[in-house]
This record gives structure tokens, C-alpha cells and sequence, in this order.
């Protein structure tokens, strides 16, 4: 009796299995690269962010004091960042330092970015006022 040709059940089976792990192996691959690329875009904003912070101080001249703490809400490439920052005094009475952390959520669970910078008291500029400040 001649053997026909082809493939069996069972070998056509296996063929299967092996072809949906690999696609199954390809398509978590793919989703874990655009979690990766949203991540470091969070990041990347919730620096931008934190430096925006500290350049609004430098650029007022805003002197905080040490001990004080501020947050609130900014709004970057349409996404929703929470920030804190603190205020430290330094050896030098002239300067603060300034730490400013970003949040990727309200409950603050997810720092997405931190920044320290210090804050020089220069009293010339100290004439600006900021927009959000009431005119003297």
C-alpha cells in the first residue's frame, strides 16, 4: 500500500502552536517599545517642566523662603504634569536652593522628573513683578 503524501494532523498542529508563540512573542515585543516611547516622552516633558518652574523664579527674581513649599499643575505637549517644589537655605545667605520634582499623576506616585537649581536674591531685578502677582 502506497503512503500518501503531505503533512499530518498533528504535524500541522504543531506547525500552528509554533506560529501563534511566535506572534504572540512579536506583538508583546512591539508593546512594550510604545510604552518605552511614551515613557521617556513623559519624562522628556516633565523636565521641560521642571526647568520652566526654575526659570520662572530666576526670570521674577522671586525669592523664596527657606522652608517653603509650593505645587501646583502645568500643561505640556497636552498632557497634565503635578509639581512640588521646596526651598532650602544655603551656607551663603545670598542663594536658596530650589528643588523642584514633577509628577505624572495627582496622587504623586510617579516622578517623572526632578531638577535643584539655586536661586540667586538679587535685589535690582527684584522690581519685576510676576503675571500672576498683583501690581504694587
Amino acid at each position: 500500500m502506497k503512503r500518501a503524501e503531505g503533512f499530518t494532523l498533528l504535524e500541522t498542529l504543531v506547525a500552528l502552536i509554533v506560529v501563534a508563540v511566535a506572534l504572540a512573542a512579536v506583538t508583546r515585543a512591539l508593546g512594550m517599545g510604545v510604552n518605552t516611547v511614551e515613557t521617556v516622552d513623559q519624562i522628556r516633558f516633565g523636565q521641560a517642566v521642571a526647568q520652566n518652574r526654575m526659570a520662572y523664579h530666576r526670570a521674577f527674581s522671586q525669592w523664596p523662603e527657606a522652608g517653603s513649599r509650593g505645587e501646583g499643575v502645568d500643561v505640556m505637549a497636552g498632557r497634565v504634569y503635578y509639581w512640588a517644589e521646596d526651598a532650602f537655605a544655603t551656607p551663603n545667605a545670598d542663594f536658596r536652593r530650589l528643588e523642584v520634582k514633577v509628577y505624572g499623576d495627582s496622587g504623586r506616585t510617579w516622578k517623572v522628573a526632578s531638577l535643584t537649581g539655586y536661586l540667586l536674591n538679587d535685589n535690582g531685578a527684584r522690581e519685576r513683578v510676576a503675571p500672576d502677582q498683583p501690581q504694587p
